[in-house]
């Protein structure tokens, strides 16, 4: 085989760059499977990634309630 224009034959990447390749397609496959997850509701019609916004912000809510009742000014 040869490339269109040259007469230099063709060369084949080595096996290294064929495995980041396929790396890659690990990683898409991966993250669009997490994104539907995320973003597809359930039976009930929640979203994972609402109900995990929720949760986040009522635990800082009471981390910060907490934190304001603290009288302690360093550690030490």
């Amino acid at each position: 085989m040869s490339d269109a224009g040259t007469n230099m034959p063709f060369k084949r990447p080595p096996k290294h760059l064929w495995q980041r390749g396929q790396s890659s397609v690990e990683y898409m496959t991966v993250s669009a499977f997490a994104a539907i997850v995320l973003l597809v509701p359930d039976d009930s019609g929640n979203v994972a990634v609402v109900q995990l916004a929720n949760a986040i912000k009522t635990y800082y809510n009471a981390f910060a309630y907490a934190l304001s009742y603290s009288t302690t000014i360093t550690p030490f």
